[in-house]
């Protein structure tokens, strides 16, 4: 137990200095969230993440995830999925769109009344002049 605690506290101690001053700014953070299972094999997520920043005086960002899985096993799913993210900077009031495609593994098992999942993902970003690829897992 002490290895464990100097471990954390050393870990902490190195987290904690941010070499920039830091700035009060409120945000929140919101996720509105539906889970559709058309069958015993298909199923629909669709998740809605508005953004407010700057004391929650603005819309900074929101996000707009549509996706279809399909159910391997009953704790296996895969899915398809889409991303539009729309970003505003502080500077003006324009916003860049953005679009995104996702795959991605999800494993779910309750275990002594706990749920656990992990997924696994793939996720393309589609910039003006390049596609970005980024990997992504979550326990």
């Amino acid at each position: 137990m002490k290895k464990l605690l100097g471990i954390v506290l050393t870990l902490f101690a190195f987290t904690t200095y941010a070499g920039d001053k830091s700035t009060d700014d409120f945000q929140n953070w919101m996720s509105v969230n539906t889970l559709v299972k058309f069958n015993d094999k298909y199923r629909a997520f669709l998740e809605l993440n508005p953004r407010l920043l700057d004391n929650e005086s603005r819309l900074g960002a929101a996000y707009i995830r549509p996706a279809l899985g399909y159910d391997i096993t009953p704790n296996l799913t895969l899915w398809a999925g889409y991303v539009l993210q729309a970003t505003n900077t502080k500077d003006n009031n324009n916003y860049s769109l953005e679009n995104q495609s996702y795959q991605q593994l999800t494993y779910r098992k309750t275990v002594d009344n706990s749920n656990w999942e992990f997924r696994n993902a793939v996720e393309e970003r589609y910039l003006p002049s390049d596609v970005g690829y980024r990997s992504r897992s979550r326990l």
